[in-house]
């Protein structure tokens, strides 16, 4: 039996498996890089936010009797005070973290996607990870052989933070957050591009979310949502009816988790961004990421 948390910058993740087969999950929105990209500086709030859902994990594992692997991205990462952090984990939970380079998220994304999402047949395929605060683009084999990409630091909670102001949003708020998206995601998407991917795989909180929202699922399925395949013109209906909506009309869509109501928009201008630019129509949706790549190692 094994575990993994994921400390990302919009919620911790906890996934227990024996063998394959994934036997405990959890997911607590804790906004832990709430304001890294203006202060530089993980919050006091989100670093708390953050120790209680770990605190809450550790009740779990040990009921498996099992000590996670604990890893932290983008807003970890990207904090100057992450040793601190580090430091309070250790102390509050006694546990290690191991705070993740972008390329490394990527390879563990890329990994888990294929294992779950990829048949064989398929040639080289691109995985696209649209974080809170991070995207990362890989393409390689379902073997393992990597072929290009990394990670930029554009993610759902830093594009929302440096963008959206109101809602619903204004039409210039969202055109201002392609143009930036689009910007800073080029460079990686034509290396990307260069090893020419045959089809594009999404994983992360807002690929799955939009997988479950076209689905209309009233409770989270993952074996629903990984292989749904989402348009490029399906995603653009979703992202203008998203962008529409008040925080309280947010709320109430079904499989909308609490706490993600005011950065869907911004994932799914990502999304959308990362499909033109690398080429693609349509992408596939895999539950299956970060967590099960590192187990799968």
């Amino acid at each position: 039996m094994r575990a993994v948390v994921d400390l990302g910058t919009n919620s911790a993740r906890l996934l227990i498996t024996e063998g394959p087969k994934a036997i405990a999950r959890d997911l607590v929105i804790t906004r832990l890089g709430r304001g890294v990209d203006k202060t530089g500086i993980l919050s006091q709030e989100g670093m708390a936010a953050a120790i209680q859902a770990l605190l809450r994990f550790k009740e779990q594992t040990a009921a498996y009797n099992v000590v996670p692997i604990v890893v932290a991205t983008s807003a970890v990462r990207d904090g100057a005070n992450q040793g601190q952090f580090v430091e309070m984990v250790r102390e509050a939970v006694g546990w290690d973290v191991c705070v993740l380079s972008g390329e490394e998220e990527a390879e563990y994304s890329f990994r888990g996607a294929v294992l779950a999402a990829v048949r064989d047949g398929h040639g080289p395929v691109a995985v696209v990870d649209i974080g809170g605060g991070s995207t990362e683009i890989l393409v390689g084999t379902k073997s393992g052989t990597l072929l290009g990409g990394g990670s930029v630091p554009v993610g759902a909670v830093r594009m929302t933070e440096r963008h959206i102001t109101s809602y619903p949003i204004p039409s210039s708020e969202l055109q201002s957050l392609e143009a930036e998206a689009r910007e800073l995601l080029q460079p990686l998407a034509d290396a990307a591009k260069s090893a020419g991917p045959s089809a594009l795989i999404a994983v992360g909180g807002t690929a799955t979310t939009l997988a479950a929202m076209d689905l209309e699922l009233t409770e989270y399925d993952p074996v629903k949502v990984t292989g749904r395949v989402l348009t490029e013109a399906r995603l653009r209906r979703i992202y203008r009816q998203l962008g529409k909506l008040s925080l309280a009309e947010l709320t109430q869509l079904p499989c909308l988790q609490r706490g993600r109501e005011d950065i869907i928009a911004a994932g799914t201008g990502i999304l959308l961004t990362v499909c033109q630019l690398l080429g693609f129509d349509e992408c596939t949706v895999s539950d299956g990421d970060l967590l099960m790549g590192i187990l799968s190692g």
